[in-house]
């Protein structure tokens, strides 16, 4: 991370994955993504951050890039007695090999979710945590279109 002033940091990172399939093809991906965070006077943090991957596959129709772009706000007084976050996000994903058109595969999602860390809630050093979060998926293939809509309840570490 590079430490622009008291308040701004920006970062980058290069990253690969590889994932052996028992019953799914093996899949190679390479990402590079950079972010940056702000914390304004006011006390809000703002964060973003971009990713480009490229996976590749010994299957043709595992194969994709991909773009993604996230954003959220952290405010700086507690909200429900609890530490929020509001985060935004925009995925497109293209493959140029489906088994289910010729002109490839394509998908484009949105989503959004709403995190509240309980701070004042110490167990051993972990805080409950509870998120609420949707995404909207939509693809030229009906069958890889989703909506979602949930709440997730979790603990993370308090350090």
């Amino acid at each position: 991370a590079y430490i622009v002033n008291p308040r701004t940091k920006l970062g980058a990172s290069l990253n690969g994955e590889r994932q052996m399939g028992i019953a799914a093809p093996d899949l190679d991906t390479a990402k590079i993504s950079m972010w940056g965070g702000h914390r304004l006077q006011n006390g809000h943090s703002v964060f973003w951050s971009a990713t480009g991957a490229q996976a590749t596959s010994s299957l043709a129709s595992e194969e994709f890039t991909e773009i993604q772009m996230r954003g959220s706000f952290v405010w700086a007084q507690p909200v429900f007695g609890a530490t929020a976050q509001f985060g935004m996000g925009l995925r497109t994903r293209d493959y140029d090999v489906s088994p289910h058109s010729a002109d490839g595969r394509r998908d484009d999602e949105i989503s959004a979710d709403l995190t509240l860390v309980f701070k004042q809630l110490d167990y051993h050093g972990f805080n409950p945590t509870v998120t609420i979060y949707g995404s909207q998926k939509n693809s030229n293939i009906a069958l890889y279109e989703s909506n979602k809509l949930g709440i997730n309840f979790g603990i993370q570490s308090a350090f």
